[in-house]
């Protein structure tokens, strides 16, 4: 990353950002590709309100802890960046 350039803060030249990979947080993340879900039928709406079985469970508990996992990064991320801001005197 530049330590000058165009709309970056004077606060900032020397400021050392991570650079960023699609894994990374960095000073840009460049995010994945995400696929669009697929319409929801009436029998996925009927199957839906019946109780989840054991699987179903399963892969949603999965799928909130990846979720939790990376909100918990973000908070991280975020929480380090105002930390470097502070330090360059950017922010008060």
């Amino acid at each position: 990353m530049a330590t000058t350039g165009k709309g970056l803060p004077r606060s900032l030249k020397g400021a050392t950002i991570p650079a960023a990979t699609a894994t990374t947080t960095g000073g840009v993340l460049k995010s994945a590709t995400v696929a669009a879900p697929s319409a929801i039928t009436a029998a996925a709406a009927t199957a839906a309100a019946a109780a989840p079985t054991q699987a179903e469970f399963n892969a949603f508990v999965t799928e909130f802890n990846k979720l939790r996992t990376d909100v918990t990064n973000l908070r991280t991320t975020n929480a380090n960046l105002l930390t470097a801001l502070k330090a360059a005197g950017s922010v008060s």
